[in-house]
């Protein structure tokens, strides 16, 4: 199954929605489908983890094999380089794909 993880540069959100719809496009363009009930959205913030409901219930849905591929609008979107370095690379072990959908990485 195929999730998309969009987060929010700021408290609002207002961009989520256009993150979301470039991830699903992208998905489409390879002929896959995203279920509603696996776009999982958080809003703004810096801190790894911290007011990242939608993150953690993701990587419960990765740890439990739910999950295929995974698109972010850019990378940036799950958290700092640094931060999210390892936590890629244990999705990539567990056989899931991480795809960005715009230019900007």
């Amino acid at each position: 199954m195929n999730a998309i993880y969009a987060r929010a540069h700021d408290d609002e959100g207002a961009e989520l929605g256009a993150q979301i719809a470039r991830c699903k496009e992208q998905a489409e363009l390879q002929g896959r489908h995203i279920e509603p009930d696996k776009i999982y959205t958080d809003a703004g913030g810096w801190k790894m983890g911290v007011n990242r409901i939608g993150l953690r219930q993701l990587k419960i849905d990765i740890d439990a094999g739910r999950i295929g591929a995974v698109y972010v609008d850019a990378l940036d979107r799950l958290g700092r380089s640094l931060d999210i370095k390892p936590m890629v690379e244990d999705w990539r072990r567990k056989g899931v794909s991480v795809v960005t959908a715009s230019a900007r990485k």
